[in-house]
């Protein structure tokens, strides 16, 4: 409500109030980590996730979401190191691999990407992480027909992959099949209206 009304200075004090009375709420720790990044605290909100990591050292999702934090600012290196660290933690958890995996295809570091997604299909050919991971390997090495059979198998198992339709609707923009493209992104628009990416490629194709 002090947010809301313009009053960031006392919406800050009550949110500490509030971890004063339970400070071991995750819930509490996040929502004062929000409004840091919410009101450009990045040195606060990088703080607030670093404590609630402390709190919570055997727990590998305050190192995910303290990854996302430093993707999101675009510390690279430091956002590998939280991801990591994730894995180390909890060498089975799903989410952990997965952002680990995707930051090393954002980042280009394909042969690292591969050889954790080897061992997901290896378990089971039919994953669809593992799948998905594999078109955009294949896109990545420059082989868009491979990835478009990958993602369009995807799709075809959970058609409400967002980030299916957008790498399949890319895929189709390396073949220069653009309707094709247009009709992914916007699929993909209206999963998740506010991936910034999705909407500069789809604004890309007219031009």
């Amino acid at each position: 409500f002090r947010l809301l009304t313009g009053k960031p200075e006392e919406a800050e004090v009550e949110y500490k109030r509030a971890l004063d009375i339970a400070p071991d709420n995750e819930g509490l720790h996040l929502k004062l980590a929000g409004f840091y990044q919410l009101t450009g605290k990045s040195a606060e909100a990088e703080t607030a996730y670093m404590n609630l990591a402390a709190l919570k050292p055997k727990d590998e999702r305050p190192k995910i979401l303290l990854g996302d934090f430093y993707t999101f600012t675009g510390q690279r290196d430091k956002a590998l190191a939280s991801y990591r660290q994730a894995v180390e933690l909890n060498p089975a958890s799903i989410p952990a691999r997965d952002k680990l995996i995707d930051h090393y295809l954002v980042t280009g570091k394909l042969e690292e990407a591969e050889q954790l997604v080897r061992p997901i299909l290896e378990k089971n050919a039919q994953d669809l992480a593992g799948r998905f991971f594999t078109a955009r390997l294949r896109l990545a090495h420059g082989k868009p027909d491979e990835a478009i059979e990958l993602l369009q198998g995807v799709i075809k198992d959970e058609p409400r992959s967002a980030r299916a339709h957008q790498y399949l609707g890319l895929a189709f923009v390396a073949t220069h099949d653009l309707p094709q493209a247009r009709r992914e992104l916007t699929e993909t628009v209206k999963l998740t209206p506010h991936l910034a990416a999705a909407r500069t490629a789809l604004a890309a194709i007219p031009l």
